[in-house]
């Protein structure tokens, strides 16, 4: 009885195990004919060949964005090497660069953010415009020749070491007119304030001089211009037109005195009427002319 009962169990686990079996295919097979297993597969490989491209597509950006993020650099340390199209180089979406830089915030970091995976919602956002040529000064393109050949690695150095960017810098022939120019400016400088040092003892002197002529020949010189104001005031008062006229008011008046004095005489005989006559006649024809003077400059003053 034990034997049967064993062997029956045997044979239930044996079809237990064929029947599992059995059900495994049906269902791959199944799975295989299902629509969306197929999708499914599709899916996965446009995913796979999508990330081998974004790979690509990520280095190249990434050393376009180095390019374009020492152009700013060079921009912000040198105003006078312009980059106006320096934005516009490589892929328009700028990529954050983790190298340690000396430079400043508003240079070493962008403002984008790391680009996104593959799964991320903005994958698929970015479209270039085919045929899209961006515009360049010549001041950029003559950077851009210097650095269009250089590696990632060179331009990561150029970023985060100072003396191999100042030696890159110095390497620019712009760079070294500007730096020519400014040495010849200071070495005129230089001249100029030595020629001012070595007339410093000339001034000196010049400047005691005019001191001592300040305070001695100068006083006298002034004390003395004051004295001949004065005498000119007095002069040009003595001439103007009252006075003229107040002086030959004065003279009218004498001039009819004399004559009233020579009547006088006449009249109590201490003169012949002979002198009396050429005396009298000569002092009125005198009178009369400057009553008719008065008169007239009178008149003109007042009109």
């Amino acid at each position: 009885m034990d034997a049967v009962a064993e062997n029956g169990y045997q044979r239930q686990r044996l079809s237990s195990s064929e029947a599992t079996v059995n059900s495994l295919e049906l269902k791959s097979a199944a799975e295989t004919r299902h629509p969306r297993f197929n999708a499914s597969k599709a899916h996965k490989e446009r995913h796979r060949r999508f990330n081998v491209h974004s790979n690509d597509d990520y280095r190249h950006k990434k050393r376009s964005n180095n390019v374009k993020l020492f152009h700013a650099t060079i921009k912000y340390y040198y105003p006078l090497l312009t980059f106006r199209g320096s934005q516009e180089q490589g892929d328009p979406r700028p990529q954050e660069v983790t190298t340690n830089s000396w430079y400043p915030p508003s240079v070493s970091s962008p403002s984008s953010s790391r680009p996104g995976t593959p799964n991320s919602s903005n994958s698929n956002t970015y479209t270039p415009r085919v045929g899209e040529r961006p515009h360049v000064s010549p001041q950029a393109a003559g950077i851009i020749v210097y650095l269009k050949d250089k590696s990632v690695d060179e331009l990561r150095k150029l970023l985060s070491d100072p003396e191999a960017y100042q030696q890159f810098l110095l390497s620019i022939d712009s760079v070294r007119t500007q730096n020519d120019v400014r040495d010849q400016l200071r070495n005129e400088t230089l001249q100029l304030a030595r020629e001012n040092l070595e007339k410093e003892p000339q001034i000196t002197e010049l400047r005691n001089q005019c001191m001592i002529i300040r305070t001695s020949e100068l006083a006298s010189a002034q004390e003395k211009l004051n004295d001949l104001t004065k005498q000119k005031a007095e002069i040009l008062k003595s001439y103007s037109p009252g006075s003229l006229l107040h002086k030959l008011q004065e003279s009218m008046n004498k001039t009819d005195e004399e004559s009233e004095a020579l009547h006088q005489q006449l009249l109590e005989k201490e003169i012949d009427l002979a002198t009396f006559v050429q005396k009298y006649k000569k002092l009125r024809h005198v009178y009369h002319k400057r009553a008719l003077t008065h008169l007239a400059a009178k008149t003109s003053s007042v009109g």
